[in-house]
């Protein structure tokens, strides 16, 4: 396994230490008011794609670029026939963003918005910093190809005997694709295309979840005995199984630094390395929703990381659903009422309004409203 080198963390952390000695800048979730920032006409229609680091937002056939700080509209890309702007059409890597449509793909500037290059393929395309990999697959095995994620230019091509699905690495962060055989489980470096291992495919596996220092090996439940079967592995080693009993129709773990299951009466955690579990009970009614946070009715949103920090008491949603989006840097955004609620562990509600919004930045939210498109932030101006 190739780590991303050690000088590259380093310079992360003393940019974090910089950081450190700059004065305090108003943000989302620090208590002071939130007010409209600015309120443009929308150029899209909804927000079926986002991206905070590039303030990017799509729908339908058009990818934008808005400045969440002014609400400047950067630039405007309106697609072929053949594309659709969906979560899972859409992903971004370092500084380019890729979008897949029924017959090809293209990889555009996420700075200016131009087309880099486009390749025609029905293939499956998973995009990453250190290339982009393309797996085109037929009955008998599948042609792999790494390209160059700016040039285009194809890095090399190899063939399997049997049709694989590859897996972005995720949190793994090898410089590598996963692949997930009918028969083996291997990796492929992305520069060089390399296989450093293969194992064989253990029956039942169905998915595979890259985690920090794990790669896991997930099997669904079956009946009669309806258990979910986990491996932690490293290298083509297994290093840790668990079987954990669940209901049947539990469709896979939610991932994090702990893997999350519903069992009866409440989750099991296992963390992803050592594969040590252990059993959160849920009180009456209370349910996981998304990520480590529960939903229980009369009672609000939980965080079972922490059972005794205080619940988000926020109105049901209208339609009785749930649900949670950007559960990080220390606010939720949850479904409340007939819309959503922006909330602070420390500051309970910070924000209400209308769905479907997105956290845009550290001081900035930004919703749909009717026709328009706004940004919320502290009434104070931040630097960026």
């Amino acid at each position: 396994m190739s780590r991303r080198p050690l000088t590259s963390l380093l310079l992360t952390a003393v940019l974090l230490l910089a950081g450190c000695t700059q004065p305090d800048l108003p943000d989302l979730g620090d208590g002071s008011d939130l007010v409209e920032r600015w309120r443009i006409p929308s150029p899209v229609a909804g927000l079926d794609f986002t991206d905070r680091e590039f303030g990017l937002i799509g729908q339908d056939r058009r990818l934008v670029s808005v400045d969440p700080a002014s609400g400047t509209l950067r630039w405007s890309l309106d697609l072929p026939d053949g594309y659709r702007i969906t979560r899972d059409s859409v992903s971004t890597a370092a500084g380019a963003v890729v979008i897949r449509g029924q017959s090809g793909f293209r990889v555009v500037n996420a700075g200016d918005g131009t087309v880099l290059w486009q390749h025609e393929s029905t293939g499956t395309v998973v995009a990453d910093a250190d290339g982009l990999f393309l797996a085109e697959c037929r009955d008998t095995g599948c042609e792999l190809s790494a390209w160059d994620l700016y040039n285009g230019k194809r890095r090399w091509t190899r063939k399997t005997g049997e049709r694989v699905e590859p897996v972005h690495s995720g949190p793994y962060q090898c410089g590598c694709v996963f692949l997930l055989g009918e028969r083996t489980v291997s990796e492929v470096v992305l520069e060089t295309g390399r296989v450093p291992w293969s194992m064989a495919r253990p029956r039942g596996v169905t998915r595979l979840i890259p985690a920090l220092y794990r790669l896991i090996l997930f099997s669904p439940p079956a009946r009669p005995g309806c258990a979910v079967v986990l491996r932690g592995t490293d290298l083509g080693q297994t290093h840790w199984t668990r079987e954990i009993k669940t209901a049947c129709d539990v469709t896979g773990p939610v991932p994090g630094d702990e893997l999350a299951i519903p069992v009866a009466g409440g989750v099991e955690l296992v963390d992803t390395y050592t594969g040590a579990n252990r059993t959160v009970p849920l009180g009456a009614g209370e349910t996981l929703v998304a990520d480590r946070i529960t939903w229980t009715p009369g009672a609000g949103y939980r965080d079972l990381a922490d059972r005794e920090a205080p619940a988000a008491q926020v109105p049901p949603p209208s339609d009785g659903r749930p649900g949670v989006f950007e559960p990080d840097l220390g606010l939720w955004l949850l479904r409340s009422g007939d819309g959503l609620t922006l909330w602070s562990r420390w500051h309970g509600v910070r924000w209400t309004g209308p769905e479907p919004a997105f956290i845009a930045g550290h001081d900035r939210l930004v919703h749909l409203d009717g026709a328009e498109l706004v940004g919320v932030g502290p009434a104070e101006d931040a630097e960026r």
